[in-house]
């Protein structure tokens, strides 16, 4: 799927390359992004990851512009869990823990985004994603690779016509047991 994920994003970013106005249009970027993982049933520790992103407007209006992104993203900390086991105890009427694991878990993520940045000001703007995720999960002893949707917001301001700094906030539910949420600060770089 992350074949898939890289090559749907290196299409659409040559293919939209016909459509940009000038060289200032095509961006890269990176951050840092706090990681958390909440759902079934587990208390997962916060993690951080090292985020590197690319984008290209394909359609601009009055106050903004329609992009493409692709985004990865790789924890650099791991995250990290306490996995138990208990069984039910008839004689004493209560559960008792049978089992007790310490987990460090390793996150990759490539995903595909549509956004659309709004420009409040030359300076300031937000930015509304929605997009296509591929996540790789690893705890030591195995390793979980699912897809979903992800959504966002960022806000950002511009130092300069080519340096902008942003904040972020996106979501997933890549499996019916476990959500991810980011919070990232990052800048990207303006052709």
């Amino acid at each position: 799927m992350k074949k898939t994920i890289l090559s749907l994003a290196a299409t659409a970013l040559v293919a939209t390359s016909s459509f940009a106005i000038d060289t200032n249009d095509i961006y890269v970027g990176g951050g840092l992004s706090m990681v958390s993982l909440s759902g079934s049933g587990s208390d997962i520790d916060s993690g951080f990851a090292v985020v590197l992103n690319a984008g290209i407007p394909v359609l601009r209006t009055v106050e903004g512009s329609v992009l493409v992104e692709v985004e990865l993203s790789q924890t650099v900390s791991p995250l990290s869990s306490t996995e138990t086991d208990e069984e039910y105890n008839n004689e004493t009427d209560e559960y008792e823990e049978t089992y007790r694991r310490n987990l460090d878990i390793d996150v990759f993520s490539i995903a595909l985004f549509a956004a659309y940045q709004y420009d409040i000001t030359n300076e300031y703007f937000v930015k509304a994603r929605l997009g296509l995720i591929s996540q790789s999960m690893d705890d030591g002893s195995e390793t979980y690779d699912d897809t979903g949707l992800v959504y966002g917001i960022q806000a950002g301001y511009n130092l300069s016509q080519t340096m902008g700094l942003y904040v972020g906030v996106d979501m997933n539910s890549v499996n019916e047991y476990i959500d991810a949420q980011t919070i990232t600060l990052g800048a990207n770089y303006h052709f």
